[in-house]
């Protein structure tokens, strides 16, 4: 009697790829929900450093920003109805003043900084080059962006009062700073989440995912 060679038929191999892509469809979408879940986690943390920063910096100065909303000598944040918006560019200059103080791109005119006694209040990342401007493409990655690679916003209430009323929304909240993400879309949606707030929920509005402070 021969014996049949050791080797699939067609049929056989078939079946194989498909079980394996049976397998394949059940386990990547829980390997991309898992990883999104990191990343929501992680922003999360990184706002939760930040508020704290801003406070030990509040406690050390009594205040967070010099008087015209001034970061260092090159920016300022944008300052309406006694709200400050640091974002962007001023956003970057507002962590490196924060994290690498002594950097050789940061204003060295004290009267012009807010972080006169050049403090480190927050660790700068991995991979942070200190002999570089923190305005250098690479160190730029570096100043704690989100999961998605965006810089946070970050509100800070001007005058001593403990609320703040978020712009753009109707939502007020008992503290004088406020950070959120872009969120997984990478898209600005005023801090807005709708699985965590009333936000409309039809329309481009139920793809609103920012990860926000008032929401922790």
């Amino acid at each position: 009697m021969k014996r049949r060679p050791n080797n699939f038929t067609l049929v056989e191999m078939l079946t194989v790829i498909a079980i394996i892509g049976i397998l394949a469809g059940l386990v990547i979408p829980t390997v991309i929900i898992a990883k999104n879940r990191g990343q929501v986690t992680q922003a999360k943390t990184d706002i939760s450093s930040i508020m704290t920063a801003l406070k030990q910096v509040k406690t050390d100065y009594n205040r967070i920003l010099l008087t015209d909303g001034g970061i260092n000598g090159s920016h300022k944040a944008s300052i309406s109805n006694d709200i400050a918006t640091i974002s962007g560019d001023t956003y970057s200059a507002l962590i490196a003043e924060l994290s690498v103080p002594k950097n050789s791109g940061l204003d060295s005119t004290v009267s012009k900084r807010i972080n006169k006694r050049r403090k480190v209040y927050l660790d700068p990342k991995n991979g942070f080059d200190p002999t570089a401007a923190y305005t250098s493409t690479a160190n730029a990655e570096k100043l704690w962006l989100d999961p998605w690679g965006e810089k946070y916003v970050v509100y800070v209430k001007t005058k001593n009062t403990d609320e703040l009323a978020i712009p753009d929304t109707s939502k007020t909240i008992a503290s004088e700073i406020a950070i959120y993400s872009f969120g997984p879309n990478g898209t600005d949606d005023k801090g807005c989440n709708v699985e965590l707030e009333s936000c409309i929920s039809s329309g481009n509005h139920k793809n609103h995912d920012d990860i926000a402070s008032w929401n922790l």
